[in-house]
C-alpha cells in the first residue's frame, strides 16, 4: 500500500531574477552550539494512551522537562545558495531550525535562538520556530523531540538537497521529504513521500508546522470564502466574520486554528505589512 505526493513551497521577500553564472549550492555538515533546556530522561514506562486515535506505544514519554539552561551541541545539516541559508537539526525531527535571507540579512522563519520544550507533543517535548514536519497519528508528532535520518545530496542541476526521512516504530510506516534549493532563486522545493509497507491498513496524515513572528502587522492569505476551527464543529466566514476581520493576526485576542472548508486553490500565504515582507506555499 503506497500513497505519495509532491509540495513545492514558495518562499517570498526578495526579487529574484537569474543570472548569467550561477554557483551550485552547497550542503555540508557542521556542529551548532544552542542554549538548551534539555528535559530530564524519558519515562522508561510505557504509556497505552489512545486519544482521538492518537497510538505511541512503543514509544517513551518525553514530558518531565527541566529549567535549566546550558549550551548543547548540535549535527547541523546545512544548504545554502545566493539568496537562502537552510539548516536542519536531525537530532530534533529533523525540522528546519532556521532559513536565513540573505538579502534582508534576516531570519525568515521564527527563531527562539533556544531549544525550549513545552508539553505539546504526543510524547510531550516540542519546541516552536522553523519547519516541522508531522505525520502518522493526530498531534504534533512522535518524533518531534527525538532524532530522524537526515543526508545531504547534491543534484546534477546544481541544486542540493536534505533528504529527511524516518519509519515510525507505532504503525511501522514511513515518510520522506526531499527539501531542494536550486541555484539563483529564493524557493524552497519540498517533495513529499510517504509509504505503508505493511499488510495492515493504518490511519495517516502529513503536515507541515511554520512558525512566524507575532507581529500586528501580519496579514494571512488564504483563498476561501468559508474556515473551520480546530475540531472542525465551528464554521465562519472569511475574512470577514461578524465585522471582524479574520485576516490580521492581531484580531486574535487568544490562540486558535482556521482551517480551509472546502477550497479548491493550491495556495496560501502570510505577509508582514510593516516588514514589507511575505511567504506564499504553492501545493499540487
Amino acid at each position: 500500500m503506497r500513497s505519495s505526493w509532491s509540495v513545492v513551497t514558495v518562499l517570498i521577500g526578495v526579487c529574484v531574477l537569474p543570472s548569467a553564472a550561477q554557483e551550485r549550492v552547497r550542503s555540508w555538515e557542521e556542529e551548532v552550539v544552542i542554549p538548551t533546556y534539555q528535559p530530564y530522561p524519558d519515562d522508561v514506562n510505557p504509556k497505552f494512551l489512545e486519544l482521538e486515535g492518537s497510538v505511541i506505544y512503543p514509544y517513551t514519554m518525553q514530558d518531565n522537562l527541566s529549567a535549566k539552561r546550558s549550551n548543547q551541541t548540535y549535527r547541523g545539516v546545512f544548504l545554502e545558495n545566493e539568496y537562502l541559508k537552510v539548516m536542519a537539526l536531525p537530532e530534533i525531527g529533523g525540522r528546519i531550525q532556521t532559513v536565513y535571507d540573505k538579502i534582508r540579512g534576516e531570519q525568515m522563519f521564527h527563531d527562539n535562538g533556544v531549544v525550549k520544550p513545552g508539553l505539546i507533543a504526543l510524547r510531550g517535548a516540542w519546541i516552536s520556530g522553523g519547519i516541522e514536519w508531522n505525520r502518522g497519528p493526530t498531534g504534533h508528532t512522535v518524533t518531534s523531540f527525538s532524532p530522524v535520518d537526515v543526508v545531504t545530496v547534491e543534484n546534477p542541476d546544481g541544486s542540493a538537497s536534505l533528504v529527511i526521512g524516518y519509519t515510525e516504530m507505532n504503525f511501522r510506516t514511513t515518510w520522506q521529504v526531499r527539501l531542494t534549493l536550486h541555484p539563483g532563486r529564493a524557493v524552497l522545493d519540498e517533495q513529499i513521500s510517504i509509504s505503508n509497507p505493511t499488510d495492515g491498513f493504518h490511519s495517516y496524515y502529513f503536515w507541515n508546522n511554520t512558525a512566524l513572528p507575532n507581529t500586528p502587522g501580519t496579514r494571512f492569505i488564504y483563498p476561501m470564502t468559508l474556515g473551520s476551527d480546530h475540531n472542525g464543529t465551528s464554521f465562519f466566514s472569511w475574512p470577514m466574520d461578524n465585522d471582524r476581520d479574520l485576516s490580521w493576526l492581531k484580531n486574535y485576542p487568544e490562540p486558535t486554528s482556521v482551517f480551509a472548508y472546502e477550497c479548491v486553490f493550491d495556495f496560501f500565504g502570510a505577509y508582514d505589512v510593516d516588514r514589507d515582507y511575505g511567504i506564499v506555499q504553492v501545493a499540487n
